[in-house]
């Protein structure tokens, strides 16, 4: 994992997780599961403004 995963992980945990240990196991997850359907994961981050994470996913026809 990234190391700018890592860093974009541990700004989701809400500020009462304040002081607990954090892994940033969720984002890995979601990282491996989209790609594992062969989609990619991404972020635009702003220092001091946040990160928006995006996913892309190939559309299934079968379904469409």
């Amino acid at each position: 994992m990234s190391k700018q995963f890592i860093r974009a992980s541990n700004a989701l945990y809400p500020p009462w997780h304040a002081g607990r240990e954090r892994n940033g196991i969720g984002l890995l997850l979601c990282k491996e599961l989209v790609e594992l359907n062969g989609g990619s994961l991404w972020t635009d981050s702003k220092p001091g403004k946040g990160s928006i994470f995006f996913f892309s996913l190939p559309l299934n026809t079968a379904y469409a």
